[in-house]
């Protein structure tokens, strides 16, 4: 369970990309679409986060209770070490693939007053964006 953790940490909290493909187009990701799907995790509906991570889709139920386990059990760390998150903002969008992925760069502020730009990665699923 914890190189679980450790894994999705990571790939919630990595912040890399290739600024050379930065853009905010009209077919990347809309303001509303990521800030909606982050208030998933950060208002405690991880069934819901989860069924949002296309890469969930056709495992099995333990793997998503695992995943749903992993967001809880971040979410309390972040409450414990921060108290909890206070402010959400879009930073910028990079969309690559030919419009197909998009790096999304949060700026969170956290209850403590200390804050970090964290980057969820995105992939255009028929016609709604969904967490890689």
């Amino acid at each position: 369970m914890r190189p679980l953790f450790l894994f999705f940490a990571c790939m919630l909290f990595a912040s890399c990309g290739n600024k050379s493909n930065t853009s905010i187009e009209d077919n990347g990701p809309k303001e509303e679409e990521v800030l909606s799907l982050y208030k998933l995790y950060t208002s405690g509906n991880y069934s819901a986060y989860v069924d949002a991570m296309q890469s969930c889709d056709d495992k099995p139920e333990a793997y998503r209770q695992e995943m749903k386990d992993a967001l809880k059990q971040h979410a309390r760390y972040i409450d414990e070490e921060y108290k909890g998150i206070k402010h959400v903002k879009l930073e910028r969008t990079e969309v690559h693939d030919k419009g197909n992925m998009s790096n999304v760069f949060l700026h969170v502020t956290y209850g403590d007053g200390s804050s970090e730009e964290i980057m969820i990665q995105l992939v255009r699923n028929k016609d709604r964006w969904r967490i890689r």
